[in-house]
């Protein structure tokens, strides 16, 4: 896995671990399904606005966060210490859903 570093969240204005850019190839709704079949996934927040959009959601006691980026989700965690098998399953649950090729 490729880590980005941190960034700045606008939204929650709180520091943001990113893991991970996918290519951003589905709608908002379909995203919103395919965090319904994360088992115990909980959705805390959106906000869309134009070319901002944020879902932030609890999955297993941590903080994730999904940000569009034009052409790219951007996927961040609250917490520094998450563990990197739960980054990995956040991650390999998208990437099989937005970039079926990346999960081979």
């Amino acid at each position: 896995m490729h880590y980005q570093g941190l960034l700045e969240s606008p939204y929650s204005h709180i520091s943001r671990r990113k893991f991970a850019e996918l290519p951003f190839s589905r709608t908002w709704q379909d995203m919103f399904s395919q965090l319904e079949q994360l088992d115990g996934c909980r959705i805390v927040r959106f906000t869309g606005e134009d070319r901002d959009t944020w879902i932030v959601f609890d999955y297993r006691g941590f903080e994730f966060g999904m940000h569009d980026r034009g052409a790219i989700i951007e996927f961040t965690v609250s917490n520094y210490d998450c563990p990197e098998d739960l980054l990995s399953g956040v991650l390999h649950h998208f990437s099989e859903f937005l970039s079926p090729s990346m999960s081979d």
